[in-house]
C-alpha cells in the first residue's frame, strides 16, 4: 500500500509545471495602393483642346500638367500618346492647289520636360526628330513617332508631385496641304508597382532610348 501510494504522487507530480503564455493582439495584413492624379482629377477628364488650338508651321504649342502619386506606394510612372486621328477640315483656294493630303500628326515635332521637383528635366527635345507619327512630307530629318509608345517619366514617390510639360510644333517646312486640318489623340499616364521580385515588367512597347 506505502508503494502503491508513494508511486500515485510521483506520477501526479511529473503534470505540475511552471509556465507562462502571450498571445498577440488580432494582426492586420493589408494591401497598399497604387494612384494617380491628373491637374487634381481622378479620373482625368481635362483636355490641352485651348492651347492646341490655331496650330501654324513654326508654332510650338504646350500640353502642360501635373500628376501626383497619391497612392500609398512609390510607382513607375509612364507616357504614351493613343488614338491617334487625323481629318480633314474645310478645303482652302490655296489648298486645293496642292495634292490631298491631312496627316499632319506625321509633321507635328514633339518634346517631352519633366520636373521631379528641381527643375525642368528636357527628356525628348524636337530638333531629336520625334514627331507623332512618322511622316511622308517635307521634314527636314528622319523622324521617329511617339505614338502608341510608352516614354517612361521615372520612379514617383508616394506624395509626390511631378510637372510633365509637353509640346507639339508643326514642322516649319509644311505647306497650304495642311491647312485647316485636325488630329485628335489621347494621353494616358501609367503608374505600376516597382517593388516586388521578380520586377514587374514594364508595359509595352516602350519608345527606343526612352524606356525603363
Amino acid at each position: 500500500m506505502l508503494v502503491a501510494l508513494t508511486a500515485l504522487l510521483t506520477g501526479a507530480g511529473t503534470m505540475a509545471y511552471f509556465s507562462s503564455i502571450q498571445t498577440s493582439g488580432p494582426n492586420l495584413m493589408s494591401t497598399g495602393s497604387i494612384s494617380i492624379n491628373v491637374n487634381g482629377q481622378d479620373p482625368w477628364i481635362g483636355t490641352f483642346n485651348a492651347t492646341l488650338a490655331d496650330v501654324k508651321p513654326g508654332l510650338k504649342r504646350w500640353g502642360n500638367v501635373t500628376v501626383q502619386n497619391t497612392g500609398q506606394n512609390q510607382a513607375d510612372l509612364w507616357l504614351n500618346t493613343i488614338n491617334v486621328v487625323t481629318s480633314n477640315g474645310s478645303n482652302t483656294t490655296t489648298e486645293l492647289l496642292e495634292p490631298f493630303a491631312n496627316d499632319i500628326d506625321g509633321v507635328i515635332r514633339y518634346d517631352l520636360y519633366n520636373n521631379t521637383g528641381s527643375g525642368l528635366r528636357s527628356m525628348i527635345v524636337d530638333t531629336d526628330g520625334f514627331t507623332i507619327s512618322n511622316g511622308t512630307h517635307n521634314l527636314t530629318a528622319q523622324t521617329t513617332g511617339i505614338k502608341n509608345r510608352w516614354i517612361y517619366l521615372g520612379n514617383i514617390p508616394s506624395g509626390a508631385t511631378w510637372q510633365i510639360n509637353q509640346s507639339y510644333l508643326m514642322d516649319r517646312n509644311v505647306t497650304n496641304w495642311a491647312q485647316t486640318d485636325n488630329m485628335t489623340f489621347n494621353v494616358v499616364f501609367y503608374a505600376q508597382q516597382s517593388q516586388g521580385s521578380p520586377q514587374p515588367a514594364a508595359p509595352t512597347p516602350e519608345l527606343p532610348g526612352h524606356g525603363r
